[in-house]
């Protein structure tokens, strides 16, 4: 039988919401599909889980780490050893409807789609904002739409669906396997590097000639107080410095437009408020924060950067206020860095 689509799960410490992923992915209606389950060294009994699921389903494989891998390496992994003609990511702590993947792969197969894209709905649990929401989602085909987005928002009063939250989600779409092994896209290891979702999208969408889309939500996340995004130490001042670099490299290598450089500043700032909000919070030490001081100054593309971005441009928008103790914050950086 020839597979027609690949879901890549990686899994560690899921908890509770497992089952709930893995009875959701058995219902779907796509026949010609396999799920590729990443076991990453967890400590929670989640291997059994999914293991005790394999046994009586074929469609389920599953790969065991000798040791803890992170998010990034997993899912190469999983590509590595996909047999689908189009891949998809689930996490392990999320849930789709029935016919998600039977849906795009029609679309992907009737338009001869490189990327299918679809809008998600975020849930919240277990935090303050509770309820859902359905992303905003624009039925965009161009892929310098979502290539602009996952760089950055075009000012800092756009909304927030000019960023990549709603526009750099893994889980929301099939990408077809031969664009990525042709171009040699994989993920960052997570270990040294945050947002790796969006490196490896930015390089998909940029190789991608045709993309297709669909304004059916289909994906439901999970976001609740432990999701890997929501981690100090996966985002960590140094991993989003190297995320900068990374994303950074990839815009000069790619020889993009000048447009993309205020989008990426925008990024920059949004940078300067997480590590602001993280030291006053205290998830962030002094420690870390010279630590990363200390790189930039080595870097000297980094340093010219966080030197060149002027924010008093920011002091004009609506969200001066909010961002009043950030520029503050920026410019005793500035001179430390001079």
């Amino acid at each position: 039988m020839d597979i027609k689509l690949s879901v890549i799960i990686p899994v560690y410490n899921a908890g509770k919401y497992l089952n709930c992923c893995i009875h959701h992915l058995q219902k779907q209606t796509l026949k010609d599909i396999e799920f590729l389950f990443i076991i990453d060294k967890p400590t929670d009994g989640s291997d059994k889980v999914v293991k005790d699921f394999a046994m009586n389903d074929p469609r389920f494989v599953v790969i065991e780490n000798e040791q803890n891998l992170h998010i990034g390496i997993c899912r190469n992994k999983g590509i590595e050893l996909s047999k689908g003609k189009y891949i998809a990511f689930c996490d392990h702590d999320d849930y789709m409807d029935p016919s998600m993947y039977a849906d795009l792969i029609t679309i992907a197969e009737k338009c001869d789609a490189d990327i299918v894209v679809s809008p998600s709905i975020i849930e919240y649990e277990n935090m303050r904002k509770k309820g859902q929401k359905i992303e905003y989602f624009n039925n965009s085909s161009d892929r310098f739409y979502f290539l602009e987005r996952l760089v950055g928002k075009k000012n800092y009063d756009a909304p927030g669906q000019e960023y990549l939250w709603e526009n750099g989600n893994m889980w929301n779409k099939i990408f077809k396997k031969e664009i990525i092994n042709k171009n040699n896209i994989r993920f960052v290891d997570t270990k040294s590097c945050c947002y790796e979702d969006v490196l490896f999208q930015y390089r998909c969408f940029f190789n991608a000639e045709n993309i297709s889309t669909t304004s059916i939500p289909y994906y439901h996340h999970i976001l609740f107080g432990n999701n890997t995004s929501l981690n100090p130490n996966y985002a960590s001042s140094v991993n989003t410095l190297n995320f900068l670099r990374c994303l950074y490299n990839l815009l000069k290598e790619e020889s993009i437009d000048d447009s993309y450089n205020k989008r990426f500043k925008s990024t920059l700032i949004r940078y300067i408020n997480y590590s602001t909000i993280s030291i006053l919070h205290k998830n962030l030490s002094l420690r870390d924060f010279f630590r990363t001081l200390n790189m930039i100054k080595e870097d000297n593309e980094m340093r010219s950067l966080f030197l060149s971005t002027d924010l008093s441009d920011v002091l004009k928008t609506k969200s001066r206020i909010r961002y009043s103790r950030n520029i503050v914050f920026y410019y005793i950086l500035r001179f430390l860095l001079s």
